[in-house]
């Protein structure tokens, strides 16, 4: 009989799990050397811009397109009502946006009148804009039946730039307010206000 060496491969994975002692303290922000500070920042930006999103993020941001766009539109109430508050635009829906994506956009359906938006450049022929495509890839304007004259071309296009302007307005407004909601000043007014308790190297405790 003769031997035969038989190779066999065998992948070892170990995991070692670090735990922090049972009696280690926990630090404020105030409290963490700058350093710690530092490792702080990171985790909860990285945290604010992921695990952490949530649907007051999601309010917070529509609540400032929303509220940018009756300001350029001169909405009635956008100078009484602050940006949390603001009711918002009557015969007007926020169908979708999206923002800190590739692709930032806003989807609007409803009607642009006098009433609801007086600051457009609005003519005796004009009654009013219907939205209802994608970022106002198309928008129609409405002829009043007051005037049969017909809309002249320079007036429709006064108009859809505006209203093409006022959206380009909010939809930056929006992506300036999801840059500061992850901006160092802002998740530094966090902690500072906050009590989160880290580790003394700055990972967070809880």
């Amino acid at each position: 009989m003769s031997d035969r060496r038989i190779d066999i491969n065998v992948n070892i994975t170990v995991t070692v799990s670090v735990a922090e002692p049972d009696d280690a303290e926990s630090y404020s922000f105030d409290e963490l050397g700058d350093e710690a500070k530092e490792r702080a920042i990171r985790e909860i930006t990285e945290r604010l811009l992921g695990p952490w999103w949530d649907q007051h993020d999601n309010d917070r941001l529509q609540e400032t397109i929303v509220y940018t766009l009756a300001q350029e539109l001169k909405t009635p109430g956008w100078d009484t009502y602050g940006c949390g508050d603001f009711p918002g635009i009557s015969g007007v829906e926020f169908t979708s946006w999206s923002i800190g994506s590739y692709d930032d956009q806003v989807t609007l359906n409803g009607r642009l009148t006098r009433e609801n938006a007086p600051a457009l450049p609005w003519t005796d022929q004009i009654s009013a804009v219907q939205l209802g495509e994608r970022d106002l890839g198309q928008i129609y304007v409405w002829e009043s039946e007051d005037h049969d004259t017909g809309v002249g071309g320079d007036a429709i296009e006064a108009i859809e730039t505006a209203v093409r302007d006022a959206i380009a307005a909010a939809l930056k407004a929006g992506q300036e307010e999801y840059e500061y909601i992850g901006s160092r000043e802002a998740v530094t007014e966090l902690l500072a206000a906050s009590d989160y308790e880290f580790y003394e190297d700055g990972s967070f405790w809880g």
